[in-house]
């Protein structure tokens, strides 16, 4: 609040040194004092660059794109695709479920069923389904 004080009464001298020590202090990824410390910084520097409507702007366009179901779809496919330990996951799922179907016709020979629970909090589009029937 000083600092936002020194802003409104044109101490740039005092409104520099209070910058400079909000910015040590701050960090997007601290704390929560951390946090709030780094948010009111980088609104009390788009509110003395005059950048903040411009900011807005861009930033609510880029939330637009980024929040998309197709983006994030895409993006987890293609993480999926590089990263070998989620696709090593589901592998490993589909090698359990068809053992368990294996165990379940092999010890009896009347029909068996086998109750397969998904418990992947992700939404990857039923990835691991399609996995599975592929195999």
């Amino acid at each position: 609040m000083e600092c936002a004080r020194a802003v409104a009464t044109r101490e740039s001298q005092r409104v520099q040194q209070l910058m400079w020590m909000l910015n040590e202090l701050a960090s997007p990824y601290g704390d929560v004092e951390q946090k709030l410390a780094s948010y009111f910084l980088q609104g009390l520097f788009a509110r003395l660059t005059a950048s903040g409507p411009r900011t807005l702007r861009t930033l609510a366009a880029a939330t637009d794109r980024n929040t998309s179901f197709d983006s994030t779809r895409r993006t987890a496919l293609r993480f999926q695709e590089l990263s070998p330990w989620s696709s090593f996951g589901h592998v490993a799922a589909n090698g359990a479920i068809l053992e368990s179907f294996l165990e379940a016709a092999a010890a009896s020979s009347e029909p068996q069923s086998v109750g397969v629970h998904d418990a992947d909090a992700s939404d990857e589009g039923g990835d691991t389904e399609a996995a599975f029937l592929k195999e």
